[in-house]
């Protein structure tokens, strides 16, 4: 039970990660999508969209990177008290096993909308640009894992 919750929390972490790296970059203008050999730091930059089709695709991120801040501030606000309550003299394993079903609760969430935006986003998109999404889902995620050390993940 504790791996399962392990790996859950892992890969919400990585997708958290993941779009909200990406989401910083393209506001930052870190486009790097110029640069041979380089991925678009937007993954719907190397999509091929219409112009339609990117304007829909910027209206879905921009709502779903702010409900994904909401639910990361008060994650963060939960992990503090958790902090609190294991370096209290004497911690409550009670009160620390509730405040960490309620982050796992909260993070669960986020996985949930995370999912729903993957598959949102993607469902307008034509079968190679479908393709091309994933596989740049796929990179990218290869790439965040090759960061932690082997047996760390």
């Amino acid at each position: 039970m504790i791996k399962l919750k392990f790996w859950l929390l892992f890969f919400s972490m990585a997708l958290n990660v993941f779009f909200i790296g990406v989401y910083t970059a393209e506001r930052l203008g870190w486009s790097i999508g110029g640069e041979p050999g380089r991925p678009p730091a937007m993954p719907y930059e190397a999509l091929d969209l219409s112009n339609e089709q990117r304007a829909a695709f910027e209206a879905e991120r921009d709502r779903f990177h702010g409900q994904m801040i909401e639910i990361r501030q008060v994650i963060r606000s939960k992990q503090a008290e958790l902090i609190h309550l294991l370096a209290m003299e004497k911690p409550d394993r009670a009160a620390i096993n509730s405040k960490q079903q309620e982050i796992l609760s909260l993070q669960d969430k986020l996985q949930r909308i995370v999912i729903s935006h993957v598959l949102d986003v993607s469902a307008p998109l034509s079968r190679k640009q479908h393709d091309r999404f994933f596989a740049l889902l796929k990179e990218r995620t290869d790439q965040q894992m090759a960061g932690y050390p082997p047996g760390c993940y």
